[in-house]
């Protein structure tokens, strides 16, 4: 026999307000993981923004400037590439040195070493 009573009845899976609550965690829970998923997207794309900066840096070259050690108005003298007034004149008459000497600087020396330069002006001053 079957009873047919509703007030001691319940339903193993009765109806609440659990679905209303469920699709409100639901909703919760994507905009968590849309929230996440656009963080992970920023700190990946900063990553790479950083590294591309850093390659940028490490593969352009240092550009030194270019030196020609030559004779100006009878002195050695050193010239930067390109500008017609010497940045630094010595006291060593290049009349005074010997004539292979007197023709590689009216060629001019050139070079992008500053040590080089450095060494060519020990070895003319002496």
């Amino acid at each position: 026999m079957i009873m047919n009573n509703s007030a001691q009845y319940k339903p193993r899976y009765a109806r609440s307000k659990k679905p209303a609550s469920l699709l409100q965690a639901y909703k919760q829970w994507i905009i968590i993981g849309c929230a996440a998923a656009l963080l992970i997207i920023s700190v990946i794309y900063a990553i790479s923004a950083f590294n591309a900066s850093k390659n940028i840096q490490a593969t352009a070259p240092a550009v030194e400037a270019t030196y020609i050690l030559s004779d100006f108005e009878g002195r050695l003298a050193i010239y930067r590439s390109g500008e017609p007034v010497p940045i630094e004149v010595f006291d060593v008459v290049v009349e005074n040195l010997p004539i292979t000497d007197q023709e590689l600087l009216s060629e001019g020396l050139e070079t992008n070493s500053k040590k080089q330069l450095l060494l060519w002006i020990e070895d003319y001053a002496c």
